[in-house]
């Protein structure tokens, strides 16, 4: 089961990597088509030079405080505050070979048969209640 929850976790581990990578892509290319689009104007002489210096350096506190706002907690499985456990507080179970279930569990990790399900308790209610 730890196996499979460690796989669960990793492949959203690499999820995350891979849209922060798309992201980093994305941006770039938003830059390039920019920087294409401002070069593209000053030499056709459809914005002056010092005009759009001006204007985008007055853009930059508000950028910057909109980039701090935005910016997310790091959420990696390491920074987790996850409870850490001795190897003394863990039960040893024996696992069946041929199913690699643990001993006395059903399929689903369950141990409803030895303990009793709901099904039985609910049966035993309905009787009494017909009894009295």
């Amino acid at each position: 089961m730890v196996a499979k929850h460690r796989e669960v976790l990793e492949s959203a581990k690499a999820k995350f990597e891979e849209k922060r990578v798309e992201g980093e892509k994305e941006g770039d290319q938003i830059e390039l088509q920019s920087n294409i689009d401002l070069l593209t104007s000053l030499i056709s002489g459809a914005i002056n030079q010092e005009e759009e210096l001006a204007r985008l350096k007055g853009l930059e506190d508000e950028v910057a405080e909109a980039a701090k706002a935005a910016q997310v907690s790091d959420f990696s499985i390491g920074k987790f505050n996850l409870p850490v456990v001795s190897e003394d507080s863990v039960a040893r179970m024996e696992i069946d070979p041929s199913t690699s279930i643990p001993v006395g569990l059903n399929p689903f990790g369950t141990n409803a048969e030895e303990k009793g399900s709901n099904e039985e308790e609910e049966k035993e209610d309905e009787e009494m209640t017909v009894e009295d």
